[in-house]
């Protein structure tokens, strides 16, 4: 196959879409044809922004460029629903093992850079949507199901204890892994799209196949030192160690595709089974982000890994039903609070001041969202948070504030903690 582009006879057939090409069961062949789409897409994208004189060539070659754009566009999404897609996706994946992790010293230009995220990207993106949709989950099994005689008594069993599912699972952590590794230090909060992709895909799997166990699976691959550690040994345990910015990534991704009303599960139970996990595990997950928040004011992280741990902070509180005496008893929350207290009272300017504001707003956010989440209208056992959260509140220097931010010139990001502190009094007193 050398062109992804339909034949000539139905180029002229402008009101007709043309027949796509059957896809391949053969998986290099489908992966030769998956990169030639994908570069005819980035192709088009790269010409069309750039100016030219219009003339009657021009028209007909923009045309035909057109028309094989659209092709392959057609292509790409018909084939995010393949069996093929699976193993496509995932060589598409690994194909790029450390390409970019040495990009400062590559000789491969801008362009080619570009086309090998875009691949990444793409694979991701429809690993993502796959891990959503328990049909397509259903495409994994059904080979190892024509193999295999099954001797599990329920689907559940067979979906929890499915190899095939654990080595998927085992892959994407291996991809996640990688996509931190290779991520720059400016970046190093996980705000990454492959980064954020692959663990929005891990999330999705641990549903499907009910691995309610996904947390503390996770942070004991991080204590592996500890010989106690025995669950890291079961089948139902990943296979490779997850860094903490991982886990990050993971545990800012988990609780919405948990909640998404786009995954798609043969038994919804499954998703109040991993709600229930998610509620039990939130003391220690809370102590997890507290420690790498600490790090940050030692001055062991930067100010963009710091908003990673308030994104996920806030990710709890938005879509985890957390009872509230545990967010109350968080140390967490008061250092939330303190943040935001310390930086009215800091005149110091750093290196990293141009993310301190982004830092900030998400503090704010997380703030305002237990303030929303955790009325005092609400049911009694509100009660204890509403007071922790007043007391704590009522320290927010907020006279001080606004009497710096009508200094002319004066350093900072003022006007932003300005907002921020807004932001939170009207909520309180809502």
């Amino acid at each position: 196959m050398t062109s992804l582009a339909p034949p000539p006879q139905q180029q002229q057939q402008s009101l007709a879409e043309p027949e796509l090409q059957p896809h391949s069961d053969n998986v290099d062949e489908e992966l030769n044809r998956i990169r030639l789409a994908l570069d005819t897409i980035y192709a088009a994208s790269s010409s069309s922004a750039l100016p030219s004189q219009p003339s009657s060539s021009d028209n007909n070659s923009n045309n035909t460029l057109f028309l094989q754009r659209q092709y392959a566009n057609r292509y790409l999404t018909s084939f995010q629903t393949t069996a093929v897609a699976w193993v496509v996706c995932d060589r598409l994946l690994w194909e790029t093992d450390g390409s970019l992790s040495s990009a400062s010293s590559s000789t491969m230009d801008l362009h080619s850079q570009m086309k090998l995220q875009q691949r990444q990207f793409f694979a991701a993106q429809t690993l993502h949507t796959k891990c959503r949709l328990d049909h397509d989950v259903r495409q994994l099994l059904q080979q190892q199901q024509q193999q295999d005689q099954p001797n599990h008594s329920t689907t559940d069993d067979y979906y929890r204890n499915s190899p095939v599912l654990q080595s998927l699972r085992d892959s994407l952590l291996q991809h996640l892994n990688r996509s931190v590794a290779t991520t720059s230090s400016s970046t190093a909060a996980n705000h990454s799209p492959l980064t954020t992709r692959l663990a929005m895909c891990v999330s999705a799997l641990a549903v499907q196949m009910q691995w309610t166990s996904i947390l503390q699976d996770l942070l004991q691959t991080q204590q592996q030192q500890q010989p106690h550690s025995t669950s890291s040994q079961s089948s139902s345990s990943p296979a490779a160690v997850v860094p903490h910015q991982s886990f990050l990534a993971v545990l800012r991704a988990l609780p919405e595709e948990c909640a998404s009303d786009r995954l798609f599960l043969v038994n919804d139970d499954y998703r109040f089974q991993m709600r229930d996990h998610l509620i039990d595990s939130a003391a220690p997950v809370f102590a997890f982000l507290l420690h790498h928040l600490l790090q940050q004011q030692q001055g062991q992280a930067t100010p963009q890994y710091t908003r990673g741990v308030f994104q996920a902070w806030l990710a709890w509180i938005r879509y985890v039903p957390v009872r509230p005496r545990v967010i109350a008893e968080s140390p967490l929350l008061p250092a939330t609070v303190n943040t935001l207290v310390q930086a009215a009272t800091t005149t110091t300017t750093t290196a990293n001041s141009s993310s301190l504001p982004d830092v900030l707003e998400t503090a704010a956010d997380s703030v305002v969202e237990i303030l929303r989440m955790y009325p005092s209208h609400g049911p009694p056992d509100n009660a204890v948070l509403v007071q922790r959260m007043l007391t704590l509140l009522s320290n927010l220097p907020l006279q001080q504030v606004l009497s710096r931010a009508t200094i002319p010139n004066d350093e900072g990001p003022m006007e932003n903690l300005v907002r921020d502190y807004c932001r939170i009094v009207t909520e309180m007193g809502e």
